[in-house]
């Protein structure tokens, strides 16, 4: 499964110019970041293939909704693209990099890259231009990412915390995780917290507030309102909705309140909350542990082999707890595959949307192999999922859930 055409552009990647971190949490599409601090000197790099490599590298991300967040700084005379290639760029780039794009950040954006910008609004669409966001301070990228998770070059950081301490802004400590997500992780959680919290809390919460059923409140209305109105909608999964609607229901969520998806008429709502709720987990479902035998399964070519060592790691090396929440959650996706006929989604195009929400680094970087390793591991889930799903578990809150569809058509 392991493929070397990564390896075509070595010259280009080895710079690490981008970076494939996770997903934005705002819309739940791909994050991917652009460093301009390391580009090298434009006699030292040919801008031709440099675009050219964008693209591979976007190609793997774009058929869904993405965000692209662009460092400034060190942007100089000596390494910026000329203005030309920046048309030439727009150009090339097909409509399906444009259109699926939700939002463009420029990070510390000087007066001149400001000024090149509005320069440039000519020859871009509106809606294009619409999208362009300036952003003054890494911190103010919060609201998309987990910033202290993200390996942002040291001089950058430098930067940020020179420009921050010149406008009399206190410096936060962008080297540790925030302590409200510390005690998350930990199962510590503080006063404020209702026990009504859907969002951001671990399992063990959740189950303690749900008289003691693991599959909590959220993902057993957003699942059902999905298998009775978007299993055969084209492309479930794949848009994202208005990102501040979501958010207004997730606050509904966390203070326990009524939610009604019949009111938004927009199957993406509940999609996108239940690819939310998975992401918020202070660890991912599938845990920490996991993960880089996760990535190891993409270097192994046998099909069965794959299948076992899957097997082993579901149904053996995670808590109970997991096992029942991923396995309620794979029951939903495996229906979806089955009327992919008309929703379009196959196995593989589900674990391309999904797998980042249930798989992710433990605080590092993703390299831009992972998304490619965590779908055929997802992938492999969803095609053998009566092979690997073996582990026997008594719920007796959740014993009657969503067993009827799980015939021998699956």
């Amino acid at each position: 499964m392991a493929s070397n055409s990564h390896d075509v552009f070595e010259d280009i990647s080895s710079h690490r110019i981008l970076s494939v971190p996770g997903v934005d949490r705002l819309f739940g599409g791909k994050l991917i970041l652009f460093f301009c601090c390391r580009l090298p000197p434009s006699n030292e790099i040919d801008h031709t293939r440099m675009l050219q490599y964008m693209k591979y590298t976007l190609d793997k991300h774009v058929e869904e909704d993405y965000t692209l967040v662009i460092f400034q700084h060190g942007l100089t005379w000596r390494n910026s693209p000329s203005f030309r290639w920046l048309a030439q760029a727009y150009n090339e780039l097909e409509r399906k990099y444009k259109k699926n794009l939700k939002r463009l950040y420029i990070v510390h954006p000087s007066f001149l890259v400001r000024i090149a910008v509005a320069l440039f609004k000519p020859f871009i669409s509106s809606k294009f231009y619409h999208k362009i966001h300036y952003i003054q301070y890494i911190k103010d990228l919060q609201h998309i990412c987990w910033v202290d998770t993200l390996q942002i070059p040291e001089e950058v950081r430098r930067y940020d915390r020179k420009e921050m301490l010149n406008q009399g802004k206190i410096v936060p400590d962008t080297t540790r995780v925030p302590n409200s997500w510390q005690s998350r992780s930990s199962g510590s959680y503080p006063d404020d917290i209702p026990p009504t919290q859907q969002f951001g809390v671990s399992l063990q919460f959740l189950k303690d507030n749900n008289n003691g059923d693991p599959i909590p409140r959220v993902m057993k209305e957003t699942i059902a309102y999905i298998r009775e109105n978007g299993l055969t909608v084209e492309g479930v999964f794949r848009r994202s909705p208005n990102a501040r609607m979501v958010k207004v229901i997730q606050k509904q969520y966390d203070l326990g309140e009524h939610v009604d998806f019949d009111e938004y008429m927009d199957i993406r709502i509940p999609c996108l909350i239940l690819k939310m709720f998975f992401k918020e987990l202070p660890e991912p479902i599938l845990s920490n542990d996991l993960y880089p035998h996760i990535l190891s399964i993409y270097d192994i070519p046998d099909e069965n082999i794959r299948v076992e060592i899957c097997r082993h790691l579901i149904s053996e090396k995670i808590p109970d707890d997991n096992y029942l929440v991923l396995d309620y959650l794979m029951k939903l996706l495996l229906e979806v595959v089955q009327h992919s006929d008309k929703n379009k989604m196959s196995a593989s195009n589900i674990a391309v949307v999904f797998g980042p929400n249930l798989v992710w680094s433990p605080g590092q970087t993703v390299s831009l192999e992972a998304p490619r390793a965590i779908t055929v591991f997802i992938t492999t889930l969803l095609m053998h999922y009566h092979d690997i799903f073996v582990r026997e578990i008594f719920n007796a809150n959740s014993v009657n859930v969503d067993h009827k569809f799980l015939g021998e058509d699956v």
